[in-house]
């Protein structure tokens, strides 16, 4: 842990890049302050004592890449936080995806929520973040029907996997890879299962 990385959770203001793998955060070494300087900040598999997300990070408005992955930060998800690479896998995160999410248009490269225990559906407005590369929902307890792709032209990797959802794939699934889609029992269609032999197990 370099002193610039501690600085960071004091006030942000001169760092550029932190990364801290593992680094002990507690609530009272929370980020006071951001002037938009910060652009990563990388906070993985810390024995986290501060559940949630400091709302101070909300106002980073440089913050290119946020990475909490592999934490025990617990609660909803924010909705306030806008990065351009966003990655909270492995961690406790629950109830519904919020609905603000398509309204981070800064998302470009990474979305990854997988590994929590999230609940409920997909907001349909995820389907509008034209720019995002990767997309990954798996490992989670999400329901209903897999949220349109047609507009998201970017998107060279995205992960459904074990989860809950249900229906017929969209044909604009068809050239994703079937694990892409695996341990949901209630989808059919390319590349999953047929939808007939979907309508077999129901029956």
């Amino acid at each position: 842990m370099t002193a610039d990385c501690k600085i960071l959770l004091i006030a942000c203001s001169t760092l550029l890049r932190c990364f801290s793998k593992p680094f002990l955060i507690t609530s009272t070494s929370k980020p006071k302050t951001c002037e938009d300087i910060m652009e990563l900040l990388v906070l993985t598999q810390n024995p986290f004592s501060l559940l949630l997300i400091p709302h101070e990070l909300f106002n980073c408005s440089k913050l290119l890449d946020l990475s909490l992955s592999g934490n025990s930060l617990n609660g909803s998800l924010p909705s306030e936080i806008a990065s351009y690479e966003l990655r909270l896998s492995r961690n406790s995160f629950s109830g519904q995806t919020p609905d603000e999410i398509g309204q981070l248009q800064n998302l470009q490269s990474i979305l990854d929520l997988s590994y929590n225990n999230l609940t409920g559906k997909i907001p349909p407005s995820i389907g509008t973040l034209s720019k995002l590369e990767t997309l990954d929902l798996s490992h989670n307890q999400l329901t209903g029907e897999l949220p349109q792709v047609s507009e998201m032209r970017s998107l060279g990797r995205l992960n459904f996997s074990y989860n809950n959802f249900q229906g017929k794939l969209d044909r604009l699934y068809a050239h994703w890879p079937a694990d892409a889609f695996a341990g949901n029992m209630n989808i059919c269609g390319s590349p999953h299962k047929k939808c007939k032999d979907l309508m077999l197990i129901l029956l």
